[in-house]
């Protein structure tokens, strides 16, 4: 769970486990209960499922690459 604090972070993309509150102490504390009291939040895959890794390596895979490197000797 996250709790964002204050509107930095309006308009932007963000998943079901985040709690959106003001600046104020209250409704701070308000969402920290709220969150305790919770013990299972859905999963939601708004950045990907956490795969990105192996997609990235499988393409990489596929790419043949063709460096030609010159070295030069120390005189």
């Amino acid at each position: 769970p996250v709790i964002n604090i204050g509107d930095r972070q309006d308009q932007r993309e963000r998943g079901k486990n985040v709690i959106n509150v003001d600046i104020n102490t209250n409704k701070i504390v308000k969402a920290v209960e709220d969150i305790s009291k919770k013990k299972i939040f859905p999963k939601n895959y708004i950045y990907g499922n956490g795969n990105s890794s192996n997609k990235i390596l499988k393409i990489l895979k596929k790419i043949k690459i063709n460096v030609k490197k010159k070295f030069y000797e120390k005189k």
